[in-house]
């Protein structure tokens, strides 16, 4: 039984109450901004505070690139050890991507279940035998993910698709004027009733790739 599909695939669905943009596996209602999983830092504060963990240090890849913020967030944050030695040089290479996804993979499939991951965007579609309760498949796809690749990777197909980090709805509107989609004075702002009211079967690849199509 196929229960769903989860991952970091790029894709927008029509309907009529809302629109959904998943961007690097994190999905967005209402708006096509790529978000991302933001940390609590416990930060030293006040007068007469008894200890203070250590200040967290980046090295010069995390510093200088146009993610910085993320990497930092990521490596301050909850993350398994094997993705924060992924990441703490500020990149994720096709080989360490490939790495996680295959231990990954491993993790849920030792559990019984079965997983398929789509190499071009990152995508997983995962499924359990007849029978399964849904709630354990997905918690064993999420324990197997956090271990892995929840934050690797997304930032690798992120960093992929939008080296500069550029504000991703000025993406899909440059994209729509390079092709002709809109006018080139189009200067809406892009919300979930804008895509609903642009996006079409013939220009979604500027919703899903920009800078590529």
């Amino acid at each position: 039984m196929t229960f769903a599909t989860k991952g970091a695939k790029i894709g927008v669905r029509k309907d009529a109450q809302e629109v959904r943009l998943c961007i690097g596996g994190r999905m967005a209602r209402n708006n096509t901004r790529r978000t991302l999983r933001l940390f609590l830092m416990l930060t030293c504060v006040g007068i007469a505070v008894s200890g203070c963990a250590d200040k967290v240090t980046f090295s010069d890849g995390v510093a200088s690139s146009p993610y910085h913020e993320i990497f930092e967030r990521e490596l301050s944050g909850p993350l398994s050890e094997f993705q924060k030695e992924i990441l703490a040089d500020g990149v994720v290479t096709d080989s360490e991507v490939t790495e996680a996804q295959g231990r990954f993979k491993s993790c849920f499939e030792d559990l019984g279940y079965s997983v398929g991951i789509d190499p071009n965007d990152g995508s997983y579609t995962w499924s359990g035998k007849v029978g399964d309760d849904q709630a354990v498949v997905e918690a064993a796809y999420d324990e197997c993910k956090e271990k892995f690749v929840s934050a690797v990777g997304p930032m690798y197909y992120d960093m992929k698709k939008n080296p500069k980090n550029e504000v991703f709805e000025d993406l899909i509107v440059e994209c729509l004027k390079r092709n002709g989609y809109i006018d080139p004075g189009f200067a809406t702002k892009m919300t979930g009733e804008t895509i609903i009211t642009l996006l079409t079967d013939e220009n979604s690849a500027c919703f899903q790739n920009p800078m590529e199509s």
